[in-house]
């Protein structure tokens, strides 16, 4: 990855398979997924290649840290989510979404956002969705923000009318006043 940072260009869907996942390198991918200074595309294939492996839960605190961690790439950060939603014992999540969502950056808010919408939406108010909407919004306003197409498509599919009624309570807040 050094030599050739693009060693994953033309081929992102390649992995080691379950290779790496073996308790004696254990140290040494804690070591590369903390690293400020390896790049992400050698962080990023070390994740998926533990993906639905045990051994994933012996490091499952270094992958929620960096989930947590708002300087990561946001591939990394994804990649941790799909592994620990695949642990036996799971991160406490609406602790994990609080934390993403008082950290504030856009991205910390997609995060949040996406792991919700895989399946998780029952878990979580309308009014805490709502909000991490309109945080994103207002994050994506700012001149330097990040543009995303079609955040949060089709959670009103998935909610619960009582969470549709809490999140719509909160946008009707947000909304401008009417002009007319």
């Amino acid at each position: 990855a050094d030599i050739d940072p693009y060693f994953r260009s033309e081929d992102w869907h390649a992995t080691f398979g379950r290779g790496l996942a073996r308790a004696e390198l254990r140290d040494d991918i804690i070591r590369v997924i903390r690293s400020r200074t390896a790049p992400y595309q050698l962080k990023h294939l070390i994740i998926e290649s533990i993906q639905g492996d045990a051994f994933a839960d012996s490091i499952a605190e270094d992958l929620l840290a960096l989930v947590l961690d708002a300087s990561a790439t946001p591939v990394e950060r994804q990649a941790a989510v799909d592994v620990l939603t695949e642990c036996k014992t799971q991160p406490d999540w609406p602790e994990t979404v609080k934390k993403l969502r008082k950290a504030g950056d856009v991205e910390s808010l997609r995060i949040a956002l996406q792991y919700i919408i895989q399946d998780h939406v029952q878990m979580f108010d309308g009014s805490i969705i709502a909000e991490i909407l309109v945080a994103i919004s207002e994050g994506m306003a700012e001149d330097d923000g990040p543009n995303y197409a079609g955040i949060g498509w089709g959670l009103d599919k998935k909610m619960s009318l009582v969470q549709l009624e809490d999140a719509l309570r909160v946008l009707a807040e947000c909304a401008p006043p009417e002009r007319y």
